[in-house]
């Protein structure tokens, strides 16, 4: 692909990247280290399949869902555990979803400017970024130690002052989860949905995207302008 897509073709110019389910896996890190934060605790320790439909979701917020009898002081509890467990294990057991390496490399390549909007702590995005040889992509990285949760669009207009020379219509969110959808258009900007995530095509339309894709190597023809009506899928490979 690489060399086949010309930024001018496009009207957007910053691409603004969610981390889980959007770029990376992190299913089996998040799943391990919650599991061992309620064990820490001597709570119920929930279940794989739960555990993975929180993922994206502020961590407090992920806690609290999983056991909504916790009071706020365990919950920060666990949170604490959590994040204890996340620096042993977290980076070693994230991988990025095809086609992403190759993909950011190329759009970097090509001109685009990339941006990373994650709820997860700056130093293990950092380090999985740097571990997969794809952190000098990114032009600006916010993540949730440093900008308020998604929906807020904190981290939208911050990302948006970086380029304050550029239109609003010259951004775009890219993420799997509706949070994403909603911190965009609080942001005022455009959100491509990828549904290689826990939500599906149907759930993520219905929150009126600009496409929804089934992973990443759907975006250059969301990017071209290729694309059907507002919210439709568009097709592409399945994940391997």
């Amino acid at each position: 692909m690489k060399g086949t897509f010309e930024v001018r073709t496009s009207r957007f110019r910053i691409l603004i990247f969610d981390f889980d389910y959007t770029l990376f896996d992190t299913s089996a890190g998040v799943v391990e280290c919650m599991q061992r934060a309620f064990a820490a605790l001597g709570q119920e320790i929930p279940q794989e399949a739960p555990i993975r439909t929180t993922i994206g979701l502020p961590l407090s917020h992920a806690i609290s869902s999983l056991n909504t009898a916790l009071s706020k002081a365990e919950v920060d509890e666990i949170a604490r555990h959590f994040l204890r467990f996340a620096d042993v294990y977290m980076v070693e057991r994230t991988v990025p979803i095809p086609p992403v390496p190759g993909l950011l490399l190329e759009l970097a390549s090509e001109g685009f400017s990339l941006a990373l909007l994650t709820g997860k702590y700056r130093a293990r995005v950092v380090r999985t970024l740097e571990s997969h040889g794809l952190l000098e992509c990114f032009d600006s990285i916010l993540c949730g130690d440093e900008v308020r949760g998604k929906p807020d669009p904190e981290g939208i207009t911050k990302i948006c002052e970086k380029w304050r020379n550029r239109s609003r219509d010259e951004f775009v969110l890219i993420g799997d989860h509706y949070l994403d959808i909603l911190t965009a258009k609080n942001g005022r900007i455009d959100c491509i949905a990828v549904s290689s995530g826990q939500t599906s095509p149907q759930v993520l339309a219905s929150y009126e995207p600009l496409a929804v894709i089934r992973d990443l190597s759907g975006l250059r023809a969301v990017l071209s302008g290729s694309v059907p009506a507002r919210g439709a899928p568009v097709q592409s490979s399945p994940l391997n």
